[in-house]
């Protein structure tokens, strides 16, 4: 199947800014997995960049809070990494948000006309 390039729009929800031109990445569809995945990782960098301020946890503080919580009734529990993971995956979901179309040849994606398509879900205005 042939590779394309695809314009990924994310950020954080509100109050954080919403929508930005994050950058382009290659496959074969927008919901081809590789996309979609590279997609969000991108959002992730996004979102590490406030964790530690705002109230947003870092994959840390995700840590500490948990074995706090555990301990008050556990003197035993062991925190794994995976429990950490599974929680800091839901964080980033809950906070950022993502939109990808196939790049078009000769337009500049920063443009706000395509931000606004982004925006708006896909509907050109």
């Amino acid at each position: 199947m042939e590779e394309k390039e695809f314009w990924v729009f994310g950020g954080m929800h509100d109050p954080f800014g919403g929508y930005h031109y994050l950058g382009t990445v290659e496959g074969s569809a927008t919901d081809d997995p590789e996309v979609m995945d590279d997609a969000r990782e991108l959002c992730i960098g996004i979102y590490e960049s406030y964790a530690g301020l705002y109230g947003i946890r870092s994959w840390d503080d995700i840590r500490e809070d948990l074995v706090d919580s555990e301990a008050t009734f556990d003197d035993d529990f062991e925190v794994s990494d995976e429990d950490v993971d599974d929680i800091y995956n839901e964080e980033i979901d809950s906070w950022c948000c993502y939109w990808i179309m196939e790049a078009i040849p000769g337009e500049n994606p920063e443009e706000e006309k395509w931000l606004r398509t982004a925006m708006n879900g896909g509907d050109i205005e």
